[in-house]
């Protein structure tokens, strides 16, 4: 992963100190762990007896927050970093927003309390959970054309 995030036309400096660490300072420990942290929202969802149903069946509607949003517009960009990455044959563009998604998926699941025991809440819990289900789906293909694992835990 840290290979990869550089242009092909970029000196690397690679601290492999580093790329062992189990931190947020390394870069694939920082993605994985997003992912990892979705697989555990979801599992806690699915211990406290939320049926999380079909992704497409998920109404995002209560999703006013602005960080929602704009990790909904991080998350609609994949396709076209896709796109970018095959036509200038470089991968660092995909490494770039994966950090960047993992970042915001960080940032929100700090900020934002996303399981609620409230009856009145569970609107927003099922959206909030739709869009954490998308992010860690996002991060798993994206790691996954890395050649990179996605773990359910860490």
């Amino acid at each position: 992963f840290s290979y990869l995030t550089r242009s092909h036309e970029s000196a690397l400096e690679f601290d492999l100190s580093k790329a062992k660490e189990r931190s947020m300072d390394n870069p694939v420990y920082y993605v994985q762990y997003a992912h990892a942290r979705v697989k555990s929202l979801l599992a806690q969802a699915l211990g406290r007896g939320v049926r999380v149903g079909a992704f497409h069946a998920t109404d995002f509607a209560p999703l006013t927050e602005p960080a929602e949003r704009s990790l909904i517009r991080l998350m609609a960009q994949f396709s076209g970093v896709l796109h970018r990455a095959a036509e200038s044959f470089e991968v660092h563009p995909l490494t770039d927003y994966l950090t960047a998604l993992a970042g915001a998926y960080h940032h929100y699941y700090f900020h934002h309390r996303i399981l609620s025991s409230e009856e009145a809440d569970r609107p927003v819990m099922m959206a909030r959970i739709g869009l954490s289900t998308a992010a860690g789906r996002i991060l798993a293909a994206g790691l996954s054309l890395l050649g990179v694992r996605a773990p359910d835990s860490m």
